[in-house]
């Protein structure tokens, strides 16, 4: 397990006001929020940090259902790529958000901006896959998950 991993989940448990988290035994933090917000934090190599939400089971593309799931997907995508650093994936059967950052180069600051930042598009894509799709499909100022500090962190 990486010491600058240790690191970063140090600042998010001190910015939320937890107890210090441990990695489980794959090296992995797994951080559950309320309303469902659950992340891990892992580094694949270290050097990059990655914060990962599992958003549910990916689309059945067998049927006419799932293949429209999916191209709607895809747009929500494409339409969030200006204004998002978190990435849609399939992975194993589930859609998977992931956003990855340089652990060596991120600052308490910056480690706090990018899990606010991640956690804002984790609660709008549940939105979204859930079938509450917000007004229109790109990502504004005026969405409702546009949190603050002080929603998921202390301070």
């Amino acid at each position: 397990m990486s010491s600058q991993l240790q690191h970063i989940a140090d600042i998010i448990t001190k910015a939320a006001g937890w107890k210090d988290a441990a990695p489980e035994a794959d090296g992995v933090f797994r951080f559950s929020l309320e309303g469902g917000l659950d992340f891990s934090l892992l580094t694949p190599e270290n050097r990059t940090a990655v914060l990962l939400a599992d958003l549910g089971p990916a689309p059945d593309l067998a049927s006419p259902q799932g293949s429209e799931d999916l191209r709607r997907i895809a747009s929500l995508c494409a339409a969030s790529l200006k204004k998002r650093n978190s990435t849609v994936a399939l992975a194993e059967g589930r859609v998977e958000l992931q956003r990855s950052f340089p652990m060596a180069q991120y600052g308490e600051l910056d480690v706090r901006l990018a899990v606010r930042d991640f956690l804002n598009d984790v609660a709008w894509w549940q939105k979204q896959l859930n079938g509450d799709s917000v007004q229109g499909s790109s990502f504004t100022s005026t969405s409702p998950f546009s949190f603050s500090f002080g929603d998921w962190f202390n301070g």
